[in-house]
């Protein structure tokens, strides 16, 4: 309620995207599989960041193929007129956000035109966080 300039969004395009869910539920890409399982109790640091770094490599992987998938799809975007709507999906986006720039970064270092749009996309996470005074690890 209230998050298309004050007005509540039309009861059209809410069912929609019920309609859409209801038919095909969103998942992302293995997300049917068996649930994460926790990390084994006992480990050492190196193997947690191998373990981590492992995570962090799939979460990128999915959201590239993801975004390669969306961008052949036209759609209506609403745009958020105030960051009490727009935080939280920041909250939720920031990582794979930066892992996907973290990777492109790492694997095309020799290319200065992507070394300068993954530095300019690190620039605007930090500003997005900076307005939404996000408290991020």
């Amino acid at each position: 309620r209230g998050i298309n300039d004050q007005k509540d969004l039309p009861s059209e395009y809410l069912e929609s995207i019920y309609d859409e869910i209801a038919k095909q539920e969103i998942t992302l890409r293995g997300g049917n599989k068996a649930a994460k399982q926790p990390a084994p109790t006992g480990i050492t640091d190196k193997t947690r960041q191998q373990l981590n770094d492992a995570e962090m490599e799939q979460m990128a992987q999915t959201a590239k193929a993801m975004m390669e998938d969306r961008s052949r799809i036209q759609t209506h975007f609403i745009i958020a007129t105030r960051t009490e709507h727009a935080r939280p999906m920041f909250k939720v986006a920031w990582t794979p956000f930066l892992a996907a720039l973290s990777v492109a970064l790492r694997e095309d270092a020799g290319d200065e035109r992507i070394v300068a749009l993954c530095l300019e996309g690190f620039r605007a996470a930090i500003r997005v966080a900076a307005i939404f005074d996000a408290k991020l690890e």
